[in-house]
């Protein structure tokens, strides 16, 4: 017992020296629908907290069954915050753009978190712009059913989505294996390992069926929660600059958003051509042609036009992100990170951000 009660003061004891810019850690759980995420945030509370088992995230008992809808915070100690972001079905690229969106803390906490498409979800983080604070340290952990296995097909999916989610955070996700007992532990971890990832934890999640306390299952929560302790003072050995992170996460995100729409654009444009080859894939009877057809090409227009008018936005913000993060060299903001490193001058150095500054570039 007394290993764990050093382990719970270590956990304690951890906050951020004020010079380094953060106040709160934020644990950015992300995944697909029903993998445990929920689970797990109230089987860290349950051992953290040490009382009677509570399910603060209101998880359903099939845990298959996933149902986030919002972008939910659970403090956990006065430092440590963890974030059940929503879970996606698809993964296809306008939820995977909500998810980057959500892991660079673009979008505000305890909100619920809509699918967008086009340029909405521009729109959704400049309204949030003064609500997310810029002195949140993220740290994002990709949470995966033990139970399930990833097919040869999605390897490139999730190689993509790690890959992504270090861009927009700085740091390449932790992995938490949830089910561990009704699942192939090792054949996951092989899995992952060959996606690049170093850190993988496993775990059983306490239930509301099944929260008998056991030493095992409150050491792998503690344990993990002093090794992402471990990590992030490491990365505060060297100089960071929380307001050009912040900026920078945002470009990555707008240049995503930027580069999808352009993709969707040349699909549009294909389908369009396939259906003018061919007419029978728009066959409508005679006498409706002419009105109807008038009446698509004036929707048409009306969509190009505001399409065109949110990519110039979207453009002019991204050359503004990009004029500012020009003015100052940022200082080993991600140690082991890719950076611009064409940047000169300098920034400023041990400034705290204000909690809740507005992040607007205007």
């Amino acid at each position: 017992m007394e290993e764990l009660a050093e382990l719970r003061r270590v956990i304690r004891k951890f906050s951020f020296d004020p010079k380094k810019g953060y106040s709160r850690l934020l644990l950015q759980l992300f995944g697909y629908l029903g993998n445990g995420k929920s689970s797990f945030i109230n089987t860290c509370k349950y051992v953290w907290d040490d009382g009677e088992f509570i399910n603060h995230t209101n998880a359903k008992i099939k845990e298959d069954a996933g149902d986030t809808m919002e972008r939910r915070s659970y403090p956990l100690t006065k430092t440590i915050t963890l974030v059940d972001n929503r879970g996606c079905n698809t993964m296809n690229s306008y939820e995977t753009g909500e998810i980057y969106a959500q892991l660079a803390n673009l979008l505000p906490l305890d909100y619920r978190v809509e699918w967008t498409k086009g340029y909405q979800l521009v729109e959704s983080i400049k309204e949030a712009e003064n609500s997310v604070r810029i002195s949140d340290f993220i740290f994002p952990i990709f949470v995966y059913s033990a139970k399930k296995s990833i097919a040869p097909g999605e390897i490139d999916l999730y190689r993509d989505l790690l890959s992504k989610a270090r861009d927009v955070t700085g740091i390449f996700p932790m992995v938490v294996l949830t089910h561990k007992t009704q699942g192939s532990v090792a054949e996951q971890e092989r899995a992952f390992r060959n996606l690049g990832v170093e850190r993988i934890f496993a775990f059983e999640n306490y239930t509301p069926n099944d929260h008998i306390k056991t030493r095992g299952r409150h050491e792998d929560v503690l344990r993990f929660l002093q090794e992402v302790i471990k990590d992030v003072q490491f990365r505060l050995s060297e100089p960071r600059n929380p307001e050009r992170e912040m900026l920078h996460h945002k470009s990555i995100v707008y240049d995503y958003i930027r580069k999808r729409e352009e993709e969707q654009g040349v699909r549009r444009q294909m389908q369009e051509e396939r259906e003018r080859q061919d007419p029978r894939q728009n066959r409508v009877r005679p006498e409706n042609v002419g009105q109807r057809r008038k009446h698509s090409v004036d929707v048409k227009m009306e969509q190009e036009i505001r399409s065109d008018d949110e990519r110039r936005n979207l453009e002019d913000q991204l050359r503004n992100i990009q004029g500012l993060l020009g003015k100052g060299k940022p200082e080993n903001v991600y140690e082991n990170e890719t950076w611009d490193n064409q940047t000169s001058g300098k920034s400023k150095k041990g400034k705290k951000p204000k909690e809740g500054k507005d992040c607007s570039l205007q």
